[in-house]
């Protein structure tokens, strides 16, 4: 017997909000080792385009520490936060791309 949909260890907030955690492979295990059911498409496509994108600005981080280094963590707890509360809060150029892929 199965447990009740209240129990469940992960429910689809928490599951959204961890595809943030270590964008972008947290966002692509979760795409693909969760059920259909239990997962935030929208969430786990815009964590993995959000961290590519973290990544490929890093170089950036030579010329402009201070502004990279303190933008990324108000993007990663705004991700976390918006996604856990159950709002699909898009960033300017990954949330549409995401949008598109759904």
């Amino acid at each position: 017997m199965g447990e009740p949909a209240g129990r469940r260890l992960w429910n689809r907030r928490t599951l959204a909000a961890l595809s943030y955690l270590a964008m972008p492979v947290s966002g692509l295990v979760i795409r693909y080792v969760t059920e259909p059911a239990e997962r935030d498409a929208f969430h786990t496509l815009q964590s993995v385009y959000l961290g590519a994108a973290l990544v490929a600005l890093f170089p950036t981080a030579a010329f402009l520490p201070f502004l990279y280094f303190n933008v990324v963590p108000v993007v990663w707890v705004v991700a976390m936060l918006t996604a856990y509360n159950g709002m699909a809060f898009e960033f300017p150029v990954v949330g549409p791309l995401a949008r598109e892929r759904l």
